[in-house]
C-alpha cells in the first residue's frame, strides 16, 4: 500500500507526463491557507512562496482554483509571486 506522501508522487508524476509539463503542483484549498505539494519539475522556493499568497490573490494559480480550470503556466519566477504576497 502507497503512503500519503508515495501517492501524491505518483499523481504529480502523471500529471506531469500528462499534458507534456516540466513538472505540477497539487494544491488542497484548506480554510485559510493552501496545501501545495510540488514534483522535482516544480522548484522547492516557488512552491513555498505561494504558500503564503493571500486566498483573494489575483494569481494564475488561484485563478484556477477559484475557477475549477487547470491553469498551464510558462516559466514562473517566484518574484511573480511575491509581488501578490505582498500586494
Amino acid at each position: 500500500m502507497l503512503s500519503e506522501e508515495e501517492l501524491q508522487q505518483v499523481i504529480l508524476t502523471h500529471l506531469a507526463a500528462t499534458f507534456h509539463r516540466s513538472g505540477a503542483l497539487l494544491v488542497f484549498v484548506d480554510p485559510g491557507h493552501l496545501r501545495i505539494y510540488s514534483d522535482a519539475g516544480i522548484p522547492l522556493t516557488l512552491a513555498d512562496v505561494a504558500r503564503s499568497v493571500p486566498l483573494d490573490a489575483p494569481t494564475p494559480l488561484l485563478h484556477a482554483i477559484r475557477s475549477g480550470r487547470p491553469q498551464f503556466l510558462g516559466p514562473v519566477c517566484s518574484c511573480d509571486l511575491a509581488e501578490s504576497r505582498s500586494g
